[in-house]
């Protein structure tokens, strides 16, 4: 299937989440969360490794490298928590939510000057988590 059918498809489903959730995304946020549902509906084999020991793989390699390996952390963790995949195994309640503040904001400052967008996802992981949460009860049919 091709990716803008995921991404179509993605859209409804995140709109629908933030009404059922209660929750209004900023435009950016909305379009980023919506290409990552799009990303994990075309890539479901997520938390294969454990998050500490790839984030801390990813905080030593170079720059370019290491922003990809960081948002992969991050984001992998927003769809974990969001989802509650495999809950009843997390190492702690926070452990997710924990290494995907850390990756996002490491993702941040990365450049100079930072890039305040992947510090804002990290102060709203825990918002973005009620919405993907919210899409579980969301089918999508593709």
């Amino acid at each position: 299937m091709h990716f803008m059918a995921y991404a179509k498809h993605a859209y409804d489903v995140i709109l629908e989440s933030e009404s059922k959730a209660g929750v209004i995304l900023d435009i950016d946020t909305e379009a980023y969360v919506v290409h990552l549902w799009a990303r994990y509906l075309n890539q479901p084999m997520i938390n294969k490794e454990p998050m500490a020991i790839k984030l801390l793989t990813g905080m030593g390699l170079p720059k370019n490298q290491k922003r990809d390996i960081l948002r992969e952390v991050a984001d992998e963790c927003l769809i974990i928590n969001g989802l509650e995949l495999g809950k009843n195994s997390w190492p702690s309640s926070n452990y997710y939510v924990d290494m995907g503040q850390l990756a996002y904001s490491n993702v941040a400052y990365i450049e100079r000057p930072p890039e305040l967008f992947y510090e804002d996802l990290a102060h709203q992981f825990k918002v973005i988590s009620k919405v993907i949460y919210a899409s579980k009860d969301f089918t999508i049919v593709i």
